[in-house]
């Protein structure tokens, strides 16, 4: 118990050793770990720093005299092969960052080669971190004393670590804390922001206007303008849909066609405008014809070029002067072809072609009232003091529970076992009373009492007093008194 251990040092053959041992001759069965055995080792560290190998662990001896070999001898604990390997590391492992470890494959970094965590590791907070102290255990278990924190913590991962393999943490480990903080909130102030953020609609509807004949250049177009009803799908819902989407012939179905022969251009673009503001704000066209019915949720809109004009429209290189005059001749269409005044180019990829509620051109959104809380701190230390776990107990060994009976706490100096907690412990032990529910159901019983009346003498009183109190809440909250005032994992004897 003193911390000795008994080693074999690796470059001296262990029989040469017990050879020297004479008069009498060494004997393994009575002379191991006498003063007769030369292969024990003191620790160099002194006993309040108590640290002894697992057997088979490797060690770094220091013998005071080398003249002297096997008196006055010491060792300390040698190097590990990976912080995940710490509750046992064979001598092979502990000899990989020495001299003779060079043929053992390296661990695993659980770092990056800057010292930084990667993004995603789980062993962030489970090991000390260079700059803290610690005091670690072979274990999930531990004292790390920081800056202005020490933490006691039992459980720190949730299954055996290997050297190579990532360990989960474990939210439900069981800890104390003491930390100390260099400041102290003082108020919060709470104000509330109007914030949109965006939200996918599937498009309703599709408006494609086409021009015949863009080589032209006598100012005299002829086209059309469709409108269509589409189908839900991916590709056409407001996140998705551009002004090159294709859309598959199963997914639209036309509603109406307007054609339009030998118009000016600006003719032509008025034309094409006015449809695009009449499916915005009307159900029913200029000559009657009625395209929305009344109650139909028409929005969101789309409108673009048809697939014919857009592959002009877009030709990188025009190989003739006439494609490049119908490039030209669209692209002026494009460019005038929008819903408001102020909106910018409609039919481009940045989506302004679609209209989503009346008036209303671009992306969706959904307006929401934000809370904001901002917090107000004073230059003034304050402490804390945490104690965690999912069963948490406070013990007295002289107190008891009437008709419970006195916890036996004897043979649990090393530490109280599992069968404790299970058994004597739990049932000799009470649950803890959260302070501000009870005086709820307290506040409520004195209204009752104190408001109350009574049809009648001699009879029980009024299910409902005269400020509001009713005797069926009370029965409520003496139901709910189980789970919402008692906390059963907080025991107490």
């Amino acid at each position: 118990m003193l911390g000795r251990v008994r080693a074999r040092i690796n470059i001296i053959n262990y029989p040469d050793v017990l050879k020297s041992v004479t008069s009498p001759d060494w004997n393994e069965e009575k002379d191991i770990w006498t003063e007769r055995d030369p292969l024990i080792f003191y620790p160099l560290l002194p006993y309040f720093i108590y640290q002894v190998p697992n057997v088979g662990e490797l060690i770094q001896v220091i013998f005071v005299n080398s003249d002297f070999k096997y008196q006055n001898q010491y060792y300390v604990q040698s190097n590990f092969f990976s912080v995940n390997s710490a509750f046992n590391t064979n001598n092979s492992g502990g000899a990989k960052f020495t001299g003779t470890g060079m043929q053992f494959k390296a661990p695993k970094n659980i770092k990056n080669q800057n010292g930084t965590w990667p993004a995603k590791s789980f062993l962030k907070g489970i090991y000390p971190e260079p700059g803290d102290n610690a005091l670690l255990g072979r274990g999930s278990t531990d004292v790390v004393v920081k800056e202005t924190d020490v933490l006691l913590r039992a459980g720190k991962y949730s299954a055996t670590p290997q050297s190579n393999l990532e360990t989960p943490p474990n939210d439900n480990r069981s800890f104390i804390q003491l930390s100390i903080f260099d400041k102290t909130k003082v108020s919060e102030n709470f104000t509330k922001q109007i914030v949109s953020k965006p939200i996918t609609l599937p498009v309703r509807h599709l408006i494609e206007w086409v021009i015949l004949n863009p080589e032209n250049t006598v100012d005299r177009f002829t086209g059309a303008i469709f409108l269509y009803s589409l189908k839900s799908a991916v590709e056409t819902n407001t996140n998705n849909i551009q002004v090159s989407t294709e859309i598959p012939e199963v997914n639209k179905f036309l509603i109406y066609k307007q054609d339009f022969q030998a118009l000016p251009f600006q003719s032509a673009v008025d034309l094409i405008n006015n449809f695009i503001k009449t499916c915005n704000s009307k159900n029913v066209l200029s000559d009657g014809t009625k395209i929305f019915s009344d109650n139909q949720n028409k929005f969101p809109i789309y409108f673009r070029p048809g697939k014919f004009t857009y592959d002009l429209l877009t030709d990188a290189s025009p190989a003739t002067p006439i494609q490049q005059i119908m490039k030209d001749n669209l692209t002026l269409f494009n460019n005038r072809i929008k819903l408001l005044p102020s909106d910018e180019t409609a039919s481009s990829d940045s989506q302004f072609g679609l209209i989503w509620k009346k008036d209303t051109v671009g992306l969706p959104t959904q307006t929401e009232i934000k809370s904001i809380t901002s917090e107000v701190f004073e230059p003034k230390p304050k402490t804390y003091s945490v104690m965690g776990g999912q069963e948490i107990y406070l013990l007295s060994q002289d107190s008891s529970i009437e008709g419970k009976g006195k916890i036996n706490f004897a043979n649990s100096i090393y530490g109280l076992p599992l069968s404790a907690f299970t058994g004597e412990i739990r049932a000799k032990t009470s649950s803890l009373v959260r302070g501000e529910e009870l005086l709820e159901l307290l506040n409520l019983i004195v209204r009752f009492l104190l408001t109350h009346t009574h049809a009648y003498p001699g009879l029980s009183p009024v299910d409902e007093t005269e400020d509001g109190a009713k005797s069926k809440d009370i029965q409520t909250q003496m139901r709910n008194a189980v789970n919402k005032i008692l906390n059963s994992n907080i025991r107490l004897n």
